[in-house]
């Protein structure tokens, strides 16, 4: 009898135990790639118990019949084949390209793991006793096993490195490999060592950790699966060719409810949203955004039944601090793949679904005049880009009457799109939401800057009466801490004093600490500010005191409705309002001055500035010189 040695197989039998706890224990996303890791763990549990119940007959070879001992080392090499087979396979339901999956590639790389078994199965094995205390098992069985593996394992490695997945969890992978690899070569040389078990069991681990460790795919707040987890199934679910429902939930006063409540009764509301959802739903329910869920359906019928109740869930009201209170929310219906053909467009589609619903509708099933919208504005975005990246933008410039010196001394820079090409003539109230959205108002303000300041420094336009010129700053860049370094620095390469710029700010931006170092910092240089859309969205009176402008810019929103003549009270309200204003010491301009009687009242009622198409309509540099010279050299 031998020396019955199994703490390799101890070894491996605990790391194979601690991942089937972990992995049993766990949410699965329901995916190809989570379904083969399962095979690759029950074929790693049968080849431990092979391994066991070899070490056990070939130690105990003269009670064990050598017929049965040579049936168990057979099935352990079957096994160790099966291992790495499946792992094969496992590795290719990671790839996230599974569209161009070869089959007949496939089919080719079965042959090493049928050689294998064939080789176990019926070539010759044998036992070689070491100094009558170890034992092992020999033959051309033995040699075909590892020479088949191994080329099982090549074609895991260069599948690896092709699949389409992260870099970091490609090194894990080729990681793990590489130590399977390096205990056969050691297994093969020192046969007595018995080490196969416990290297596929390193191997199981490390892509375990890669791939399947459930922290990656869980939403902690919620217990749902995360956005991670949604992309992955969605992506095996887009090359299934079978038409499916995304639906979408989206809390759209989550902000509010933060503000108003505090982030634990935000929890709360996800969590309470979350665990109706799953009551909907024999599916699983994913956290999509911080404020949104999402979830599949295989069926119409499905999808109608628990967007009614969906529908008369959002009507209700969620209890907040004891209280009932109405939380503003819908869903998005995304017939997949009628108006979204990748992971890509389906996220975005879903994005501006949410952002463009109809105000009050709890459920919204996208149709072709929401995915010709979202077409548009997608275009509109590339067209954005092309334009910041190519100087697509030009500047006009809309002449500013003074009325103390009778004539233009300023004008308001406005951006235009120069060629829109087949696009059509896009207009800047348009093409600017959609550029602050997408990110590109900072590069847009940029380059109105250094063409304003160009267009300064090359015609002398101080000679022409005009004293300075308006630019308006986005809501992005008034916050941003390097504007003021930005502005100074386009002044001085283009050797243009700091008082021909004056810097306008949208009433709507919020007040905050970065805003005000700004504006200070830019009226320390010499630069001017106003504030624009006056009266457009609401009271603006905690601006004005706080932060210093120069110009008061009156909305047309404001100004029309109060020079109705049957509307007495506006006009007594803008009459006062002017008078407040000019009463601190700031100027007033009134926007969207259209015809004679509209300036004759908006001087009566005390404003310094007019602005609007019975002047000018916003002009090119070229025509903005021929008007001033026109105007301010013979008067108006």
């Amino acid at each position: 009898m031998f020396e019955l040695n199994i703490r390799f197989q101890l070894a491996a039998l605990i790391f194979v135990a601690v991942i089937l706890f972990d992995f049993l224990r766990s949410k699965k996303i329901p995916t190809v790639a989570n379904k083969k890791f399962r095979v690759v763990i029950i074929c790693t549990v049968i080849n431990l118990f092979c391994d066991i119940t070899t070490v056990y007959t070939i130690t105990h070879m003269d009670t064990v019949p050598d017929t049965v001992n040579k049936i168990a080392h057979r099935a352990l090499y079957i096994s160790i084949a099966a291992v790495v087979q499946s792992f094969y396979k496992y590795i290719c339901a990671l790839d996230s390209d599974k569209g161009t999956e070869n089959k007949i590639v496939s089919a080719l790389c079965n042959l090493p793991f049928a050689a294998a078994v064939a080789s176990a199965l019926f070539l010759k094995i044998y036992f070689v006793c070491d100094n009558e205390k170890y034992a092992y098992s020999q033959g051309a069985a033995v040699v075909a096993m590892f020479f088949f593996v191994g080329i099982l394992l090549l074609i895991i490695i260069s599948t690896t490195v092709r699949i389409r997945i992260p870099a970091e969890n490609k090194i894990m992978i080729l990681c793990g490999v590489g130590i399977w690899i390096t205990v056969c070569i050691i297994q093969y040389f020192v046969p007595n060592l018995l080490l196969t078990g416990l290297g596929i069991s390193v191997m199981l681990l490390l892509v375990y950790l890669a791939f399947e460790n459930p922290g990656e795919y869980t939403d902690h707040q919620t217990g749902c699966y995360n956005r991670f987890a949604f992309d992955s199934v969605l992506n095996e679910k887009m090359h299934s060719e079978k038409p499916f429902d995304i639906i979408s939930v989206v809390i759209d006063e989550l902000d509010a409810v933060i503000t108003r409540f505090g982030y634990a009764e935000s929890h709360r509301l996800m969590k309470e949203m979350a665990d109706f959802l799953t009551s909907l739903s024999s599916k699983n329910v994913y956290v999509y955004r911080d404020d949104c869920f999402a979830f599949f359906s295989d069926n119409e019928g499905t999808t109608e039944t628990v967007c009614c109740a969906i529908r008369k869930r959002l009507g209700g009201t969620w209890v907040l601090q004891g209280m009932p209170v109405a939380v503003s929310a819908h869903a998005d219906v995304l017939r997949f793949p009628d108006f979204a053909h990748n992971c890509a467009e389906v996220n975005d589609i879903l994005k501006y679904a949410g952002e463009h619903v109809e105000s009050g509708k709890l459920v919204n099933v996208i149709d072709k005049k929401c995915a010709d919208g979202f077409k548009h504005e997608t275009e509109l975005v590339a067209l954005l880009k092309n334009a910041v990246e190519n100087d697509g933008f030009d500047v006009y410039y809309q002449p500013i009457y003074n009325l103390e010196e009778e004539k233009f001394t300023a004008a308001e820079a406005l951006v235009r799109l120069n060629d829109t090409g087949s696009f059509g003539q896009v207009s800047p109230d348009e093409f600017i939401p959609v550029a602050e959205k997408n990110g590109l108002m900072t590069d847009i303000d940029s380059i109105v800057l250094k063409k304003v300041c160009r267009f300064i420094s090359g015609n002398r336009i101080n000679e022409l009466g005009i004293k300075y010129v308006e630019i308006n700053l986005s809501g992005v860049q008034i916050v941003n801490s390097n504007l003021p370094d930005d502005i100074l620095s386009a002044l001085s390469e283009h050797n243009v004093p700091a008082h021909f710029l004056n810097f306008e700010m949208p009433e709507t931006v919020e007040s905050s600490e970065h805003t005000t170092v700004n504006i200070h910092r830019i009226r320390s240089g010499g630069s001017g500010f106003s504030l624009e859309d006056f009266g457009k969205v609401g009271s603006g009176l905690s601006k004005i005191s706080d932060s210093g402008f120069d110009v008061i810019k009156l909305d047309k929103s404001l100004v029309q409705p109060s020079l109705d003549r049957s509307n007495k009270k506006a006009g007594i309200i803008l009459e006062s309002l002017i008078g407040m204003i000019r009463q601190l010491g700031i100027g007033v301009a009134a926007e969207g001055v259209e015809n004679e009687e509209m300036a004759n009242e908006l001087i009566a009622d005390g404003v310094n500035y007019l602005q609007g198409y019975y002047y000018s309509r916003p002009l090119s540099e070229g025509k903005f010189l021929e008007f001033i010279k026109q105007h301010n050299m013979k008067g108006t």
